[in-house]
Order: structure tokens, then C-alpha cells, then sequence
């Protein structure tokens, strides 16, 4: 009899010690400031990062090692599929370093592959040190499609600032469907309006809220429920009050007053959440 318990108790211990996979598409922008960071794990459970956040200060840690590579080891989550670098620009690639150092990353995505600044140099050899898949984005570009979730880059035309060019991502599964922007403003986004879904139910605005992102007829034609920025304290008036304006037809999420933002979609439907400091856990919004 006692055998049987302990063998009892022994079992049950590795079970909750398993972590339970789940078939839900979950997106996660993390709270990391007046940068982009965004995690989507698929229904297969693979992960895909859009931008890493920004370096850290004088020599400090990162935000990917500070927030994100911390949420991930909690997790579980030892390998990314894919990350999406938009640009080169601090803010957005400045963990893409420490995640392909610390993980086994398959794809890293960038928008161009002879930048010339020393971040880009800096992730190119990372990524030729770790046997990461080095690609070069191109519009169009199917980036995940397995189960009905498909995630596709564009490439605006070639813009002399590199805001303008970032890589832009949808991603469409059942009925839901958002469209990540980096820093992108209406020139860009114009410029491949063409290929780019309508009625989004996330729009993810572009440049942290910036004015220049969006106008009245690029909002029409992609009309979204939600709008997420991704924003923090900062010297440049992010989120700016016209653009707040433009989006006032949207349900307005924003990751310095809701702290990090969950979306999970499944065949119910989808459901917003975000994180409660207090509660340590995801509630709903």
C-alpha cells in the first residue's frame, strides 16, 4: 500500500512539473518601454518574435535578457522559429543578439543585409556564428502557414529612412487578423496597401504612436477594432494626440497604461488581456 502511494504522489509531482501544451494562437506584446517586442506562439506551439526591444544603457542588460528571455525560461521556451528584426533601429532590434545566444533560433528576418550600422553587423555575425538562417525580407513573403495561420512580410519600396522601411507582418487565423507595422509611416504602408488584409481586429500603430504612421484613409481601409501601441515614457511625445484622434473609432490599448497586452484566439472567438502587477497573472481587459 504504501508503494502504490508513493508511487501515487510520485506521478502526480511529474505531471504538474510537465508543462501543459495548449492549441491556442496567443500573442504577447511585452511591456518594454517606448520599443516594440511581440511574441506569437502558433497552435503547433512554435514561436515567432517580432523585434527585441532595445540594448541596455551604458554596458546594462538588454530588455529581451531583463523581460523577455525571462518570461520564456518560465515558459518553458527554448527555441524560436523565427524572429522578425523590422529595422535596425535600438528600440527594435537591440535583443536579437542575447535571444540567438541564448536560444536555438532557426530564421531571423531582416530588411536589410548590408546595413551598415553596428547593431546590424553585430546581429549578422550572431547569426552566422549560431548556423541561424539569415534572410532577407521581401514582400509577400510567407513567413509561417501551417493549420490555417498564415503570417506574411511585406517590404515597402526602398525609402531613405529606415522607419520607412520596415518590415511589415500580417498575420490572419479563422477571423481574427492583426497587422504588425514597426516603425512604418503612410508613405511605406501606401505603398503596399495593395497586399495588406482589411477589417483587422488588432492593428498593432505604427512608431509607437507617432504622428506620420496613419491617416484617415489608410485607418478606412484597414478599419481594426483594436489598436495596440507599443509605448513608454520618452522625450518624443509618444503617442501623439492626433494620431489618438485618428484612432478614437478603435478600442485604444497601450502597454504604459495596460502593462503587457495577451491576446488568445481560439474556436471560441478571441479574448484581450492584460497583465495585472498585483495579481502577477493575465486577466481580462
Amino acid at each position: 500500500f504504501l508503494l502504490l502511494a508513493f508511487s501515487f504522489l510520485l506521478l502526480t509531482l511529474l505531471l504538474t512539473l510537465i508543462p501543459v501544451k495548449n492549441s491556442n494562437l496567443e500573442i504577447i506584446a511585452f511591456d518594454v518601454g517606448n520599443a516594440d517586442c511581440f511574441l506569437i506562439k502558433t497552435p503547433e506551439n512554435e514561436h515567432v518574435m517580432i523585434d527585441t526591444g532595445r540594448f541596455g544603457y551604458d554596458g546594462g542588460k538588454s530588455q529581451a535578457e531583463i523581460i523577455v528571455l525571462k518570461y520564456l525560461k518560465d515558459k518553458g521556451i527554448r527555441n524560436l522559429d523565427t524572429i522578425i528584426v523590422t529595422h535596425f533601429d535600438n528600440d527594435h532590434c537591440g535583443g536579437a543578439v542575447e535571444l540567438m545566444n541564448s536560444l536555438k533560433v532557426k530564421n531571423i528576418y531582416v530588411n536589410d543585409l548590408e546595413h551598415a550600422s553596428a547593431a546590424s553587423k553585430k546581429i549578422y555575425d550572431t547569426a552566422r556564428k549560431n548556423n541561424v538562417n539569415l534572410i532577407l525580407a521581401k514582400n509577400n513573403q510567407v513567413v509561417y502557414d501551417k493549420n490555417g495561420l498564415k503570417i506574411l512580410n511585406y517590404l515597402p519600396s526602398k525609402f531613405k529612412d529606415d522607419n520607412e522601411n520596415s518590415i511589415i507582418t500580417s498575420l490572419v487565423y479563422k477571423n481574427f487578423k492583426m497587422l504588425f507595422t514597426g516603425d512604418a509611416g503612410i508613405n511605406s504602408i501606401d505603398s503596399i496597401s495593395g497586399y495588406l488584409p482589411e477589417n483587422l481586429t488588432v492593428l498593432k500603430v505604427p512608431h509607437h504612436g507617432a504622428k506620420g504612421g496613419l491617416d484617415e484613409n489608410i485607418l478606412n481601409k484597414l478599419n481594426p477594432k483594436y489598436s495596440l501601441i507599443s509605448v513608454g515614457e520618452n522625450k518624443f511625445g509618444h503617442p501623439n494626440l492626433y494620431t489618438l484622434y485618428l484612432l478614437k473609432n478603435t478600442e485604444i490599448l497601450r502597454t504604459d497604461v495596460n502593462n503587457s497586452i495577451k491576446i488568445v484566439v481560439n474556436k471560441k472567438g478571441y479574448r484581450v488581456l492584460n497583465f495585472d502587477i498585483s495579481k502577477k497573472k493575465y486577466i481580462k481587459f
